[in-house]
């Protein structure tokens, strides 16, 4: 599954996420969005952000079982589509 997420460097909540998406299996391109003024202004105070085929999947604090779940049922539509 391919995902992208925006981050900023030394984001403790970024780190955790990329672990979290590394250990469930997923593609990860990361966006840092103080590198473009546009992604900052769009993602600047939500990050991380992922985001699976144009959708935002989850966007800040978020814990492992809400993750998990959202990817699994992205997975599932994807499947069925």
């Amino acid at each position: 599954m391919r995902i992208v997420m925006y981050s900023r460097p030394g984001c403790h909540l970024c780190e955790q996420m990329a672990d979290w998406l590394e250990t469930l299996g997923a593609e990860v391109t990361t966006v840092d969005v103080d590198a473009d003024p546009a992604v900052a202004r769009e993602y600047g105070l939500r990050v991380p952000v992922v985001v699976h085929e144009g959708r935002v999947m989850v966007e800040g604090r978020v814990d492992l079982a809400t993750l998990t779940e959202r990817l699994t049922a992205a997975r599932c539509r994807r499947a069925d589509g």
